[in-house]
C-alpha cells in the first residue's frame, strides 16, 4: 500500500531475521521482479528453491509460481533452455495457468521450435477457451513459420475474439498482405511452368 520502495525495505528487513525462509525468499523474489531486477529476482526464487528442496515448505502452487516468475525473467534475459525448464516446471506444478503456457510456447517460438509453441498454445486455449491471446500466439507462431494460410486463420480467431484490440489487426493485416503475396507467387510460378 506504501509502494515498491517500501515493499522493498519491509521485505529486506523479514530477510535478514529470516534469512532462510522460502516464503520470504520468495516474496522477495515477487517484489524485485515487479521493481525490474530480473537478476536480483532470479538469484532470491532460485535460492528459495533451492532451500525449499531441503526443507519442502512451499505448497506445489508457491513452487509453481517461482518458477513461472525464473522462467519469465529468463526468457526475457535470453536463457532460453532455463526459461523452458522453469516454466515446463511450472506447468507441472500448476497446470490450470494460461499465462504459464503462453510464456513457455514465446520461449519454444524464440528458439525456433514452433510445434513445442503450437503445444504450449493449444494447452493455453484449453485452460482459457474465451481468452484471444493463445489464437493470437499461435497466429503468430505459423506466421513465422511460414504458414500464413494457417496464420491468418488463427488471427481471424483472435481478431473476432478481441475486436478491440490493434495489435491484433494489424498482425491480421500483415498476414494477409503475405498471404496474397505468397499465393500470387505460387500462381505465378505455376502458371509460368
Amino acid at each position: 500500500t506504501q509502494g515498491a520502495q517500501a515493499a522493498y525495505q519491509s521485505i529486506q528487513e523479514l530477510n535478514q531475521r529470516y534469512p532462510d525462509e522460502p516464503r520470504v525468499l520468495a516474496l522477495m523474489a515477487d517484489i524485485l521482479a515487479k521493481a525490474d531486477e530480473p537478476g536480483g529476482a532470479i538469484r532470491v526464487a532460485q535460492r528459495a528453491l533451492r532451500i525449499n528442496g531441503e526443507t519442502t515448505v512451499l505448497s506445489a502452487k508457491e513452487q509453481g509460481e517461482l518458477h513461472f516468475t525464473l522462467g519469465k525473467l529468463m526468457r526475457q534475459g535470453g536463457q532460453l533452455d532455463q526459461a523452458i525448464h522453469n516454466l515446463s516446471e511450472a506447468a507441472r506444478l500448476t497446470p490450470q495457468g494460461i499465462d504459464i503456457y503462453l510464456e513457455l510456447g514465446m520461449a519454444h517460438r524464440e528458439r525456433r521450435q514452433y510445434t513445442e509453441a503450437m503445444e504450449a498454445y493449444q494447452q493455453a486455449a484449453a485452460a482459457a477457451p474465451k481468452d484471444y491471446r493463445p489464437y493470437n500466439e499461435m497466429g503468430l507462431t505459423l506466421r513465422d513459420n511460414k504458414d500464413y494460410l494457417g496464420a491468418e486463420r488463427m488471427l481471424r480467431r483472435a481478431a473476432e475474439m478481441a475486436p478491440n484490440d490493434p495489435a491484433v489487426h494489424r498482425s491480421l493485416a500483415a498476414v494477409v498482405a503475405l498471404n496474397l503475396l505468397h499465393n500470387r507467387r505460387d500462381t505465378v510460378h505455376n502458371i509460368s511452368a
